[in-house]
């Protein structure tokens, strides 16, 4: 539950932390008014800090969106290579395609689980397990049926797919175990709230009062919303579609339907 309130954490974290940085610079800006000589310094300070501020935004905003997609394609690769070795099973005996279409199936609603876990360690950790349960059990039907099928061409096209569906479920756990560095975070918060505390200060030191600090650590605070969840999909208002693995789910429990 912790995990899957993470952004919504981090974005009142950061909407609180700007607001509180924003009060106090101004509540020093304003002890300090008339008596500081630099103000235009500070000035030129925000000028350039507020800049710096969007650039690391926009750095990792992209860094979410390119983890977002590749959750993403790996879901589909997967997919794919199930779907693969779903149709060269059909080179086996009937009693081999029916027990290999079998696993196939129960494995892919395995990874289904996998993908739906996100975050939750405990419960990908027991779908790996069960994946690799499965994973053993395919490749003993595979290379039981090259040691006794007479037909070594098709059956090493079905092992290579059966070795596609291993290394396809390899790089999906890569992919969502690559998160965006905890340190660049905590590193985007502190110059957010740096920035916003810099305005206030020039704030108080010039004598104004704006609301516009509140809206401005709103935007900082939805921004870094849209961050999390697409760092983190399956845990917040964004997901990574299964429609892929589902289709293979429904293709292989009656392959004589239609195509959706």
């Amino acid at each position: 539950m912790l995990q899957n309130a993470f952004g919504d954490i981090a974005a009142i974290a950061m909407f609180i932390a700007a607001v509180a940085a924003s009060e106090i610079g101004y509540l020093l800006g304003k002890r300090l008014r008339g008596r500081a000589s630099n103000a235009d310094a500070f000035a030129a300070i925000q000028s350039a800090m507020f800049p710096i501020l969007g650039l690391l935004l926009a750095f990792t905003f992209s860094l979410a969106l390119s983890r977002f997609d590749a959750r993403r394609n790996a879901v589909v690769n997967e997919a794919n290579a199930i779907s693969t070795a779903v149709a060269r099973a059909d080179v086996l005996d009937p009693a081999d395609r029916r027990s290999l279409h079998s696993q196939l199936r129960a494995y892919t609603q395995v990874r289904i689980q996998f993908v739906e876990a996100a975050s939750d360690q405990q419960a990908q950790d027991a779908a790996t397990a069960e994946s690799l349960d499965f994973q053993r059990a395919m490749w003993a039907i595979g290379t039981r049926a090259a040691s006794s099928d007479a037909r070594p061409q098709l059956i090493s096209l079905l092992l290579q797919s059966l070795n596609d569906v291993v290394d396809a479920s390899a790089l999906e756990a890569a992919a969502a175990e690559a998160h965006i560095p905890d340190a660049i975070l905590a590193i985007l918060f502190a110059i957010a709230a740096l920035t916003v505390g810099v305005a206030g200060f020039n704030a108080g030191l010039r004598g104004g009062r704006s609301t516009a600090f509140a809206m401005y650590a709103l935007v900082l605070a939805l921004v870094s919303t849209a961050i999390i969840d697409l760092d983190r999909p399956q845990t917040g208002w964004t997901r990574v579609s299964l429609v892929p693995l589902q289709d293979v789910v429904w293709s292989v429990e009656d392959p004589q339907k239609p195509v959706r």
